[in-house]
């Protein structure tokens, strides 16, 4: 692909029957091409991708890496029954961090693309500080996904970083680095083509006011690695939300916030055995 600009599986390869990402992914030496290859962040770095195509993609990338997030309709009663987990606690001081090291943990370029998505949906929401969080998580995971490569491998992954902060964080779809009459006439005189242009590149995304600091910062809806309760909660959500209802109506005050003010009558067991439900232990 570098050399040819060929897609190994574009209708010509395919039809020759024999898929080289396959093959490729095969080799011991080589194993997780396929994954680079059908990483979804190549789709976020499409111009025509729409906000629904996007939101898809971040849909598919919660449940493929093993997170969970709840939207703003199941929070109030994810906190009235699980108070203690933070998929359901929107005032969570770093929260950001929960998806951040886990996603550290098992470093992919499905991690950035997720991390990219929310900070798109952020943006998009106009919560400058939430986005800004989870710009710092992928320029973290950026550096642990580069970390075990040699110095040629990691100017290749710094590319790839400084494409994905022009074309995702700042929707800026003009030349990476320079003019392609710059790059051939400084390739004629033998010179790196885009060194200087590539440095003052990224000195100028991470000179952006936006994404200065290292702190994370609460957010509306954290998402966060899915566990046993959680998914216990997804599977008996409509139970819940009656059980919710039902408890709630004298109290509904404010039926949006998670600090209701009925939460934490009863523990979770309390409610889950009134509900006939049997909860996985906390771990």
């Amino acid at each position: 692909m570098a050399h040819a600009g060929i897609d190994p599986r574009s209708k010509p390869r395919l039809q020759s029957g024999v898929d080289l990402v396959e093959v490729t992914d095969g080799c011991p030496e080589l194993t997780g091409t396929k994954a680079l290859y059908e990483s979804k962040l190549w789709k976020l770095l499409d111009k025509s991708l729409t906000r629904f195509e996007r939101g898809e993609i971040f849909t598919a990338l919660i449940q493929s890496l093993g997170l969970f997030r709840a939207d703003w309709l199941v929070r109030p009663m994810g906190h009235w029954i699980l108070p203690d987990e933070p998929a359901f606690r929107s005032i969570d001081d770093d929260a950001t961090k929960h998806v951040i090291q886990y996603l550290a943990n098992t470093p992919s370029l499905d991690g950035i693309a997720l991390l990219g998505c929310a900070y798109k949906e952020a943006i998009d929401r106009l919560d400058l500080v939430e986005a800004n969080s989870y710009l710092k998580g992928m320029r973290s995971l950026f550096v642990v996904i580069a970390k075990p490569f040699p110095a040629n491998v990691k100017t290749w992954i710094g590319d790839l970083q400084a494409i994905v902060e022009k074309r995702v964080c700042r929707n800026d779809w003009t030349d990476l680095y320079a003019s392609s009459a710059r790059v051939k006439s400084r390739a004629k005189h033998g010179v790196a083509p885009e060194s200087d242009a590539r440095s003052k590149a990224i000195a100028l995304l991470n000179g952006d006011a936006l994404y200065r600091g290292t702190q994370y910062f609460a957010v509306a809806a954290p998402i966060v690695p899915i566990n046993d309760r959680l998914h216990w909660f997804h599977a008996n959500r409509h139970a819940i939300s009656d059980g919710y209802e039902a408890a709630e109506r004298p109290f509904l005050v404010d039926t949006l916030s998670v600090n209701a003010t009925s939460v934490g009558r009863e523990t979770t067991e309390d409610i889950a055995d009134k509900l006939g439900l049997s909860i996985p232990p906390a771990k």
